[in-house]
């Protein structure tokens, strides 16, 4: 079901008088000084040295953070470069994040690489700057298609924020910052006239026009059956199940007519950095893109859920990362992925309504109108599409098959299914 994205309308990006790096190696010293000069802030900056530990990696791209050491003092630097220096002079930063193109000559040539990385560069240059949603600070976008694509980033992490723990997952109040956040991502671009303004950007894939932008294979049928047959599936997500696997493409149908806007599109945990109390935060857990958030206990997990009902975070403790799935497509798809795969099921099922309201809110005060029963029947729908493309590519079931288990991922999506009350509301 997945359509290739179109060749962008703007002219081709210029070759660069800088060469793409493709190895960790290629993050010389040197490079990082050229690849900085044209930032207003760091540019002009010599750097001594340069260590470089992974991250990350994906058939897509690969992450790494940069710990630097600038030549002499660097405020005094900043000075010099002509950038001025206020009376708490600033020091440039100790980290940044580079995200480098693929591995391979195969992985960077092919056209999901390509529109990814694309997507990624254009969103942080055109439309991150008119949204007030938490992202990264971007200091370098270089390259283009044929030599593969790199981002400069800011660390997240030198301001305190942590990536979602993706064992124990958002609580309510946590959630609740979440989809406030991605709320003034959707209302900016909320269907209409500026929404309309994105039609020809052929790097922002659209949902509606060619469909969805993953690969449901035709056995996902099979693929339902073995999660079944072994027993990872509560009884009560078995309806929801058995009617996305039985009307796929109806639910398809429906599911591309829903209120559009510009979505991020992969919004799991792992996208999510959230800035919490030190007492928070695990110092033992290995960095990822932003340090994890610890509380892997449940006792800690409750003390986390104290916190916040007395003093919820708010959308400026959350940045948003990663953004080569964003596109076109329906917001509930963005509330379905964070919501169903990173909230517990008896946490979502007690406090829904009032994270739902915290998105609703936050729409209405940028002047969108999202009635809470149309939301709440959207999300049903959004659920079933999230479960398709979950379970479609076999991994859960192969896993459960496996060993009887899935993901904390796929077991919260499975959960949660059960407490959506799809017998009851199947008119939808």
């Amino acid at each position: 079901m997945s359509i290739g994205e179109r060749e962008s309308t703007r002219p081709p990006d210029p070759v660069p008088d800088l060469l793409v790096p493709l190895q960790p190696g290629d993050l010389t010293p040197t490079w990082l000084t050229a690849a900085l000069r044209d930032d207003p802030t760091l540019g002009g900056l010599p750097i001594d040295a340069v260590t470089v530990d992974a991250l990350a990696e994906s058939g897509v791209s690969r992450v790494y953070r940069l710990h630097i050491r600038w030549a002499g003092d660097g405020a005094a630097g900043l000075a010099r470069a002509g950038h001025g220096v206020p009376s708490t002079p600033p020091s440039p930063p100790a980290t940044l994040i580079a995200k480098l193109p693929a591995a391979t000559a195969e992985g960077r040539a092919g056209p999901h690489a390509r529109r990814m990385t694309r997507r990624e560069q254009r969103f942080y240059d055109t439309l991150a700057p008119q949204t007030e949603i938490g992202v990264p600070s971007h200091y370098t976008l270089l390259g283009n298609d044929e030599a593969g694509r790199a981002l400069l980033l800011e660390d997240v992490a030198t301001r305190g924020f942590r990536t979602a723990d993706a064992v124990v997952g958002l609580k309510p109040g946590e959630a609740g910052a979440v989809v406030e956040s991605i709320a003034r991502l959707h209302a900016r671009w909320w269907q209409g006239p500026r929404l309309d303004a994105l039609a020809d950007c052929g790097w922002l894939y659209d949902y509606a026009s060619r469909g969805l932008d993953i690969d449901i294979p035709d056995d996902i049928d099979d693929h339902w059956a073995t999660l079944l047959a072994t027993g990872v599936v509560p009884a009560g997500a078995r309806a929801a199940g058995d009617r996305m696997a039985a009307d796929l493409p109806a639910l398809t149908e429906r599911f591309l007519a829903l209120p559009t806007t510009v979505i991020h599109g992969d919004l799991h945990l792992e996208n999510v950095c959230l800035r919490v109390p030190h007492a928070a935060v695990d110092p033992r857990s290995p960095p990822v893109v932003a340090a994890p958030l610890g509380g892997a206990t449940q006792r800690d997990a409750a003390q986390r859920d104290a916190a916040q009902s007395a003093n919820p975070p708010s959308a400026a403790n959350v940045i948003v990362i990663d953004w080569q799935h964003t596109a076109r497509g329906p917001a509930a798809y963005d509330l379905a992925k964070i919501l169903l795969t990173g909230v517990e099921a008896r946490d979502l099922s007690r406090r829904g309504d009032r994270i739902l309201a915290r998105y609703r809110a936050a729409l209405t005060a940028s002047g969108v109108d999202y009635p809470a029963a149309a939301l709440g029947r959207d999300l049903r729908l959004a659920a079933l599409i999230l479960t398709a493309t979950d379970i479609g590519d076999g991994g859960a079931s192969v896993a459960a098959k496996r060993d009887g288990r899935v993901s904390p991922w796929t077991r919260r999506l499975l959960a949660n299914l059960a407490h959506l009350d799809f017998e009851s509301r199947a008119r939808d």
